[in-house]
């Protein structure tokens, strides 16, 4: 595997890596990375650098009373990206997957992690909330939607 440690030019610090064959990258399911997010005031304004560097696409969808934006890999949203709602260093947020997000909140409490912000959710998404680990590294946990049967 090759791994590179690199920022866009707003400061947002992220890996780039080379996936071997056979290498298992697990999604979907509790403990796996289940979305990453860009943080960044005028995130817009990066879309250029990712879209040449990581060769994704960007498309934007329609949530709340605004838009969302989206990096795609073909047809696929691999990421989203959001105007931070404080004055925060530009970043990526990464959200883990869980299978009870009340039963996950009450263990990262008694663990020494912290709750930031509101729970939030949204239609076809799940429930969220983003969250510190003892050491004050931020990541969110997300409780998918049941899928329909």
């Amino acid at each position: 595997m090759q791994l590179s440690i690199v920022a866009d030019p707003a400061g947002a610090v992220f890996g780039l890596w080379q996936k071997v064959n056979d290498s298992p990258w697990l999604r979907e399911e509790p403990g796996a990375v289940d979305w990453l997010e860009l943080v960044e005031a005028g995130c817009e304004d990066a879309f250029d650098f990712y879209e040449n560097v990581l060769g994704v696409g960007t498309s934007q969808m329609a949530m709340g009373d605004g838009v969302y934006s989206l990096f795609d890999v073909g047809e696929t949203s691999v990421a989203g990206a959001i105007e931070p709602v404080a004055d925060i260093p530009p970043h990526w947020l990464v959200y883990f997957n869980v299978a009870d997000l009340d039963a996950a909140v009450v263990r990262l409490t008694e663990l020494g992690g912290a709750v930031r912000g509101e729970h939030a959710s949204a239609p076809g998404v799940g429930r969220w909330i983003g969250v510190v680990d003892p050491y004050g590294a931020a990541f969110a946990l997300l409780e998918p939607e049941p899928e329909a049967a």
